[in-house]
């Protein structure tokens, strides 16, 4: 058997410009020697041998765009030679290097070994509490994770969204989660300075990631448009929702990029980017209750005021019903959970302050529901090909819209009617 710690790319914390050419580099195989020197590392157990690995599919189609995702069930003998099992979670950079490019996954993963690495140990035990346990995180485009569906933990029907169960319990958890860096920057402001310079520039919004978040933000927004042709089926409440949305479709990509950067600072927090459904795993009681959740991936991760993960929480996850209904109930229970784990670092936010902070970005969340939902609401039966695609053009986004069907359309109507909601609750409000 080769020496395994010879076979583990090296592991660092990476600056900005992280060059595109790295994600030509060649990934590991899953196999014996790998993970035999990840869990050496991990464990600090030199005499750690690995006898098999079971290799099989680790998420379904349409779960994941910027990596691939594998399960490995590792059996081995530890140095004082007790049997052992591991079950492992291990994402890889997609194969096809043009979609490597096409989402920057070079990026993507740099940000989220800076994530496990660098930014979660700093935020201390009860943001690492949030995660599953990482034994190793490359910027070289791998990642190898704790399975916690041995555990009981399993994802949500993207596709159905979250009810007010589940809802609640993610967004409690996301105040959870938000806590820890007003923890820090109460406690240590060096060290909450530190990690926002971690975290710049924004992933998503960098100049360098323009023309594909810019194209794809606008396609999502003709998508939703054209879901809403039919005026027949309009009452009042969505008239004016198409008319308030309508006057948006210039230049979205920099009405977003301002409101990002326009932080608010006593609200804001590293915050997570991505808090989708695909990005939570939920642990179930006998009754089949949420009663716990991990959020998956940190390849987003942004400094930015909390209320850009909040809206984007609602606006892309939870069920139709449930976002019309109780989007401020949702909001008071966050509020709740974040002045309980803060322990007085949040009591300068107010109830009111952060309704204010929501309503500021209405914009966002309802520009954030169009970019999601077709990837949300697509069946993994006709999740369209990415290998080879250099861009997300307007016919490609248009075989999606296609084959979404009738939930989609009601999906982006309770967004637009939620987005309404919000203008209008706060004074003097403007669309853009």
């Amino acid at each position: 058997m080769a020496d395994a710690e010879q076979q583990l790319p090296q592991q660092q914390v990476p600056g900005e410009g992280q060059e595109e050419e790295e994600v030509d580099q060649p990934l590991p195989a899953i196999d014996e020697p790998f993970l035999q020197g990840v869990l050496r590392s991990h464990l600090r157990d030199d005499g750690l041998v690995v006898d098999k690995v079971d290799v099989g599919p680790g998420s379904g189609p349409g779960d994941n765009y910027m990596s691939t995702v594998y399960s490995a069930v590792v059996r081995g003998k530890t140095g004082r030679l007790e049997a052992f099992e591991e079950q492992l979670v291990v994402k890889l950079w997609p194969a096809d290097a043009k979609r490597r490019r096409l989402f920057r996954c070079a990026q993507a993963f740099s940000r989220e070994a800076c994530g496990y690495g660098e930014v979660v140990p700093r935020l201390g035990a009860a943001a690492a509490a949030l995660f599953p346990r990482c034994l190793y995180a490359s910027p070289a485009g791998v990642v190898v994770l704790q399975d916690l569906r041995p555990l009981g933990f399993r994802m949500a029907d993207r596709r159905v969204g979250l009810d007010l169960p589940h809802a609640e319990l993610a967004i409690r958890k996301l105040a959870q989660f938000h806590a820890t860096t007003l923890v820090l920057k109460r406690d240590s402001p060096e060290t909450a300075e530190r990690l926002r310079r971690m975290l710049q520039p924004d992933l998503t919004f960098a100049t360098a990631a323009r023309l594909l978040t810019s194209d794809s933000v606008d396609n999502a927004f003709l998508m939703a448009e054209e879901s809403l042709s039919d005026e027949r089926q309009w009452d009042e409440p969505l008239r004016a929702a198409v008319a308030a949305v309508r006057p948006l479709r210039d230049q979205l990509y920099d009405r977003l990029r301002r409101l990002l950067a326009d932080v608010d600072e006593a609200t804001a927090v590293v915050c997570h980017g991505d808090s989708n459904a695909n990005n939570m795993l939920f642990q179930y009681d006998d009754q089949r209750r949420p009663q716990d959740l991990r959020f998956l991936d940190m390849q987003v991760l942004r400094y930015a005021s909390a209320a850009t993960d909040v809206m984007y929480l609602l606006f892309t996850t939870v069920q139709s019903a449930v976002l019309s209904e109780h989007l401020q109930d949702l909001v008071g229970a966050y509020h709740q959970q974040l002045q309980h784990e803060a322990a007085g670092a949040a009591d300068h936010i107010t109830l009111d302050h952060l309704h204010s902070e929501v309503q500021r970005h209405a914009l966002w969340g309802l520009l954030m529901g169009f970019w999601l939902m077709p990837a949300m609401m697509i069946s993994p039966q006709n999740v369209p090909s990415m290998e080879g695609s250099e861009s997300l053009s307007k016919q490609r986004i248009g075989e999606w819209a296609r084959k979404l069907g009738p939930d989609y359309r009601v999906r982006i109507e309770s967004i637009m009617r939620s987005y309404i909601t919000l203008l209008r609750s706060r004074p003097g409000a403007e669309t853009a």
